[in-house]
């Protein structure tokens, strides 16, 4: 007769529900990046680009961040729906709606937030879909290209004059960030002259941002 198998008795350590913790949301991970990768569509050359920030642009953290954002996408909040309808400022959402459709949809976004940092490219769609924010993830641009490169210690400012050395093809773009994180955006000279729009903290996006960001893009 088989002997029954003997489980441990003792109480788990803060190490180990730690490490079962992090197991479970890898394996989050793992399901999600299997079941829900987005189809990329290449956008024609000499598409416009919008180079995208998030926190103070569209999210403006106020009841839900990026945090509850996480939760919610791997099914760890109680109340995602929720999240989802506060995490984008509406006035803000409309705005980027309006100038997606002044631009007919011929435009590709860029993403300069920390969330990129977080997310993967899938990820990041899933939840622009879920927010009211399905032009974004529709318009992504593709694979190593989606998002600028992370380099430590460096300036946002740094980090988009890197993806326009690797990627850039000549075509307009425009800088759209909030004046905390895009600090060393303002009064940048260069390529970047006339392309830099920055959203007031705690404000976001506003109907008055669109006349500079379509100038540029146009």
């Amino acid at each position: 007769m088989a002997t029954e198998p003997e489980f441990p008795t003792d109480p788990l350590t803060p190490g180990d529900l730690a490490w079962f913790e992090a197991s479970v949301a890898e394996l989050d991970r793992t399901r999600f990046r299997a079941g829900r990768e987005v189809v990329e569509f290449e956008a024609p050359p000499g598409t416009p680009i919008v180079f995208l920030d998030i926190d103070d642009v569209l999210c403006l953290s106020r009841v839900v961040g990026v945090q509850d954002a996480a939760a919610a996408m791997y099914g760890n909040h109680p109340l995602p729906v929720d999240v989802f309808e506060l995490l984008f400022h509406a006035p803000a959402v409309a705005a980027l709606r309006c100038l997606h459709e002044q631009l007919q949809g011929k435009v590709r976004y860029v993403v300069t937030s920390a969330w990129r940092l977080r997310f993967s490219r899938a990820e990041f769609a899933h939840i622009m879909n879920c927010g009211g924010l399905d032009i974004v993830a529709a318009a992504l641009d593709v694979r190593d290209r989606w998002c600028t490169p992370s380099m430590p210690a460096a300036a946002r400012l740094d980090e988009i004059t890197a993806w326009l050395l690797a990627h850039g093809a000549g075509e307009s773009f425009v800088v759209l960030d909030d004046v905390h994180s895009g600090g060393s955006l303002a009064g940048a000279g260069g390529v970047l002259e006339g392309r830099v729009v920055l959203c007031d903290e705690g404000v976001g996006l506003v109907p008055e941002h669109l006349e500079p960001l379509l100038r540029a893009l146009m």
